[in-house]
C-alpha cells in the first residue's frame, strides 16, 4: 500500500485527529497580545 502512495483509512483518521489538537487547545482563549507581523526572512530566528 505505502509503495503506491496510498494510506489506510485509519491513518487518515489519525492524521485528522492530530491536526485538530491545536485548534481544540486554543478554543475559547482570548489573545494575550497583538498578532505578530513578520516580514519575509531567510533567517526567522534572527527576526524573533
Amino acid at each position: 500500500m505505502y509503495l503506491l502512495g496510498e494510506q489506510p483509512a485509519y491513518a487518515d483518521q489519525l492524521i485528522n485527529r492530530l491536526q485538530g489538537i491545536p485548534h481544540r487547545l486554543l478554543e475559547g482563549l482570548a489573545p494575550s497580545g497583538p498578532a505578530l507581523e513578520l516580514e519575509r526572512s531567510d533567517d526567522l530566528e534572527r527576526e524573533l
